[in-house]
């Protein structure tokens, strides 16, 4: 691991922040759907990201109410966190207060396997800052200091000034897209939810392969096998259902996209002939009975 000279406590100061005053988040989702799409819902749904470090427990409710500005980050590595934005800390108000445009961020937290709120719980107002924003999602700090600094998820800028958190990654593009794993197509099962914030390299990965994949409804467990082949292969398919739950299929107009699973069955060569995938498409519908029994009409 390079040594770096700068800490994120000198960036703070060099924008002549007050450290006193910037309260550092660690955000790590126990949650396993949840931590599964975290990283992506904060590069690709700020909003719902937000949402998520908008209510907290009393004690973090009590530093937060006292500080300027929220300097957040995602659990990486052990011991390590990655920026993701430094926000203005405003009022609290009920969650039954927010606007529903507002409490939209908070349904889709559901959506990726998160928590929701009740209507009493106090929300804070953050407002994302443009100080600091050209490293989100590329600047990686140390979050050490022994078991207990470790595990402590909010500490104020100013606790270590022996270290200040000692910047221990500087990345041209985003650690967070980088840290995704190579795709296994087999191991492939997204809801929803996590279809829209796919990392970017994994639509490179599904926008090469033609295939054939599954939509399981996980409500009454009926299915739906499609094939595809055309522009930008799977990607293709799959980003039209990410936009509109249903990708244009009738059987799926009227049902809740929340509950839908995709996976694939079989990956395909991208040269194969559209006429041998829809072949293939075929064989896999009778061997599921997706006709007689799924949502599948020919």
């Amino acid at each position: 691991m390079p040594t770096w000279r700068l800490t994120f406590r000198e960036l703070l100061e060099k924008c002549r922040l007050n450290v006193d005053a910037v309260l550092v988040m660690r955000h790590t989702p126990k949650e396993r759907q949840f931590a599964k799409a975290f990283p992506q819902i904060a590069e690709n749904d700020p909003d719902a990201y937000n949402a998520y470090q908008r209510t907290h427990f009393i004690k973090q409710q009590k530093q937060l109410a006292t500080a300027e500005y929220l300097a957040s980050f995602i659990g990486h590595k052990p011991n390590e966190a990655v920026f993701i934005g430094l926000y203005a800390v405003g009022e609290t108000q009920a969650f039954a207060r927010l606007s529903s445009k507002t409490k939209e961020a908070f349904d889709r937290l559901v959506e990726y396997g998160g928590n929701g709120c009740e209507d009493s719980d106090l929300v804070f107002d953050l407002r994302r800052s443009e100080v600091l924003d050209e490293y989100s999602g590329r600047l990686a700090v140390s979050w050490s200091g022994g078991a207990h600094g470790a595990r402590s998820w909010s500490r104020w800028a100013s606790s270590l000034s022996s270290n200040g958190f000692p910047v221990t990654e500087l990345q041209s593009a985003s650690i967070l897209d980088q840290a995704a794993p190579i795709m296994d197509w087999r191991s492939c099962i997204f809801s929803w939810a996590e279809l829209r914030v796919i990392p970017e390299r994994w639509q490179i990965t599904l926008s090469q392969w033609r295939g054939i994949y599954f939509i399981l409804d996980t409500l009454d467990g009926a299915g739906y096998v499609g094939s595809a082949y055309g522009t930008d292969n799977i990607w293709g398919r799959w980003k039209c259902y990410a936009e509109t739950g249903h990708g244009g299929n009738r059987l799926l107009f009227n049902r809740d996209a929340r509950n839908f699973r995709f996976s694939i069955l079989q990956r395909l060569d991208p040269d194969l002939p559209p006429s041998e995938v829809i072949d293939l498409e075929n064989n896999w519908k009778d061997r599921l009975h997706t006709r007689d029994f799924g949502l599948n009409k020919n």
